[in-house]
Order: structure tokens, then sequence, then C-alpha cells
């Protein structure tokens, strides 16, 4: 939208002498980075007369091409706490962290997309500073989401605020670098798995807490007891990942072997039901000229009505469906069309040609199965 106010006025008119990001930042963006091919997030706050401005970054690493870095997002303080948001325009897509590059950076508002939160749903890496003056009136900015924890700023979204987690601010207080890697792992949903490594004297700088938190992850699937120090914190950390690792694979390829179990279990009792019921229609067939009409009478017909007819009568298991049977009509001996028939209602309820579209004989089909559903009727009784 366009600038009303004299403040974002004066916002807009200081955004175009900004400078690109220097080359030191965007080797830091670099170095920070860890893996290639994904797209991480950084933040730089700057002093620019007198608005502190943060300049949100988008950073993808690559190995055998350029870097890429844009600039999407600006917040601009003034000493007053007032503040301009300047954003480029959102693609209109589910994602939330999706923006046109090719947009110009306008003001606007924080307004949520659906459930999402553009701005503060967004997970910065690092907030690197370039002014000691911005930094003090950032950290009285009421949105701010950059903690100070430890040496670094450590961006903690909606849902991670420090006040909510009284044990991990005790951390904070006592070791503030383990309480930023507990943090950045998302820890702090898992307080009573951290109170019990804290008071073993198992949290410590040196300790992988993404490889940790993927044991504890794993541990809690296979059921173990996450009371038991034994299990929250191993002695050996990379042993007991990779043991945990190949127990978890061993236990849901067990679990792909019982529901392979079930559904072959499933398949015969469906098979036993099928020819159970198709017995009393095994006489029924209606020919008329060209045209015969007859049940499918074996799951095998049924698969092999599938694949000329290009539907999903087989894949869908119609043979599973009470009440219902399923009749194929052909005309001089080509398959052309398969039928639906409701046993209660005794109506047609589809009749599909081959993928799914009506053939040429779709109307003489239907009046003459309508004529003869006295003989389906007639063979419903005689059942009962």
């Amino acid at each position: 939208m366009k600038p009303k106010t004299k403040i974002q006025k004066r916002a807009e008119e200081l955004s175009q002498t900004l400078l690109p990001l220097p080359r030191h930042i965007a080797d830091k963006f670099d170095k920070e980075t860890k893996r290639c091919n994904s797209k991480v997030y950084y933040a730089v706050l700057e002093q620019k007369k007198e608005f502190s401005v943060v300049r949100y970054f988008s950073f993808v690493k690559h190995k055998m091409k350029d870097n890429v870095c844009r600039e999407f997002m600006q917040v601009w303080v003034s000493a007053h706490g007032n503040v301009v948001r300047a954003k480029q325009r959102f693609a209109t897509c589910g994602y939330y962290d999706t923006f046109l590059m090719d947009s110009p950076m306008e003001v606007r508002t924080n307004r949520k997309n659906g459930y999402y939160n553009r701005l503060t749903d967004i997970s910065y890496s690092k907030l690197f500073i370039r002014s000691r003056k911005a930094e003090k009136v950032i950290c009285n900015y009421r949105e701010n989401q950059f903690y100070l924890i430890g040496r670094n700023y450590v961006w903690l979204p909606d849902d991670l605020h420090v006040d909510t987690f009284p044990f991990i601010e005790t951390i904070l207080k006592q070791r503030p670098r383990v309480a930023e890697l507990l943090l950045l792992n998302r820890l702090q949903f898992k307080q009573e798995i951290v109170k019990l490594a804290w008071k073993h004297g198992y949290l410590t700088e040196e300790l992988d807490y993404n490889l940790w938190s993927d044991t504890v992850s794993m541990a809690e699937r296979l059921h173990y007891d996450l009371r038991n120090p034994f299990y929250v914190c191993p002695m050996n950390l990379h042993t007991t990942h990779n043991l945990y690792a190949l127990r978890l694979e061993r236990e849901e390829e067990r679990e792909e072997r019982q529901r392979a179990a079930m559904k072959r279990m499933n398949d015969e009792q469906a098979e036993k039901y099928f020819e159970n019921f198709i017995k009393k229609f095994i006489g029924f067939k209606v020919v008329n000229g060209s045209i015969t009409i007859q049940p499918l009478k074996s799951i095998e017909e049924f698969k092999e009505e599938g694949e000329m007819m290009h539907h999903c009568v087989f894949a869908c298991g119609y043979y599973k469906k009470p009440d219902t049977l399923i009749l194929s009509a052909q005309v001089n001996g080509e398959h052309t069309e398969t039928i639906e028939i409701d046993l209660k209602s005794f109506s047609i309820v589809q009749s599909r040609g081959v993928c799914n579209q009506p053939s040429e004989y779709h109307e003489e089909i239907k009046s003459l199965l309508l004529e003869n559903m006295y003989k389906l009727k007639s063979l419903t009784k005689k059942a009962a």
C-alpha cells in the first residue's frame, strides 16, 4: 500500500538509500549455513538516521554455483517505538514463507495469512548486529522476538517465549549457552527429559543437542521409560543413536509385515464373502442382439475388468461392498461398460465405460438392464 503517515513516508524515503548487503555479512551467512540447497533466514540490524532497521534475508547455499541471497522484508523502528514494515508481496499459495522476489518493497501490515503469521512464523537462524545504538532501540521494541541468550541473539517464535518455560529460564541464568542450544533444537517442549538430564549433569556445551534430541525421540517411539537416566543420558551418544535407529528400523519392518499379513487376511475374508455372495447371481444374464450383460463372477475378473476399462472397480475393492452387484456389459464380445447395482433399491448407481467415460451404447445398456431388473429382484428373494 502507499505510505500515508509522515513516519511511513520517511521510512520509504530512507529505504531507497539503504546500501546492498556488505560482502563480509554475506560471507558470515555462508559460514553459518551448514546445509547446501536449503533456505535459511537471517536478520541484520542497522541504524539509518533516526531509525533502527531490521533487514530480513533468505539465503540458499550452493556448492556448484553462486549462493542466492535476497532481501524480502524490513522493519523500521523509531526512537519512540513507532514501527513501519516494508515487505515484498506474498505468493498466493499455502506456504507462509513464499515471496514474489520481483515485487517492490512496500509498506504493509503484519496480518496473518490464514493460520500463519508471515513475519513471526518464519524461523530466523541469527541476528547480525551492525549498530550498537540500534541494538538498544530494538531491545525495547515490544514485538521484537530476538532474545539475547549467551553471546548471541536467538529468534524465538510465538510459542517459544522463555517466560513460558520456567525451567529453561533457570538454565538460562546458570548456563546461557546450554539454554541457547536447548531452544535452538526446540527441546523446551521436553521439559521433564531436560530436567532429568540437567539433574544428572548431562547437559554441557559440548553435547550434540541435535543428535541427543533424535535419540530421545527414538527412545520414546520405542516405548522406553524416559524417566530412567539410562535411556535419557547415554554414555556413548553416537553408539546409542545408531543402536536405537537400527531397533526402530526393525520395529517398523515388523509392523509392516503385520500390516501385510492383516491385509492378506482381509483379502482372504473378502474373497470368501464374495464367493458366497455371487452364488445367487451366477445364472443372471441379459442378452439383446450384440449386447450381453452379466455379473463379474470372481475377484480375478474384477482385476481384468479394471485393467481393460482403466477404472478403479478392482483397486477400490468394489467386490467388498455390501448390497452391491457389479455387472459387465459387452458389445460383440468387447468390454464396453461396467455397471454398479444397489441391491436395496435395485437402481443403477453408475455405469462407466473406458476411463470412466460413457460409451456410445450407454443409454441402450441402461434401458436394457432396467427392463430386466425384475430378474435380479427375483434372484435376491429366492436367496433370502
